[in-house]
């Protein structure tokens, strides 16, 4: 009967260095990964604010007075950021109307405070605060009802 070799294998640090860098570069990723959808969902945010600034704009200047002008846009401004699902703790609208005539513009002015944790999905605390505004000419021969 043939007699076996028995062979020793020593145990080495072969490929204890692709595990540390697992290790490493894991939990770096995860946050790098984190950071980018959380800026990204604010970048979305921003522009569903200065989306609906534009469309209470354009409602305002589609109107025959200036309070109708402000009426029209504060609706559409809420009724824009709640279709988006932005949640604003504290929405602001401002109807600038001084050049409510023939050939002029409305401007209409958004603040809204949100949680960062209702924008971000990760829990974040505190709230940010997008501004912007949106300029929308008035038609120069449209029928105004003008004090």
């Amino acid at each position: 009967m043939p007699r076996r070799r028995r062979t020793i294998r020593r145990r080495t640090d072969q490929g204890s260095v692709s595990v540390e860098m697992t290790m490493l570069v894991w939990p770096v990723a995860v946050i790098m990964a984190a950071f980018i959808a959380g800026a990204w969902l604010l970048s979305v945010a921003r522009h569903d604010v200065h989306a609906a600034a534009a469309a209470a704009a354009r409602a305002a200047s589609q109107q025959h007075s200036p309070q109708a002008a402000t009426a029209v846009a504060t609706d559409t401004a809420q009724s824009a950021l709640a279709s988006s699902g932005r949640a604003c703790t504290s929405l602001t609208v401002g109807v600038d109307t001084t050049e409510f005539t023939h050939g002029g513009h409305v401007e209409v002015t958004i603040s809204c405070t949100a949680n960062l944790s209702s924008l971000t999905s990760i829990g974040i605390p505190g709230t940010v605060t997008f501004q912007t505004d949106a300029r929308a000419p008035i038609e120069t021969f449209r029928e105004l009802e003008l004090p």
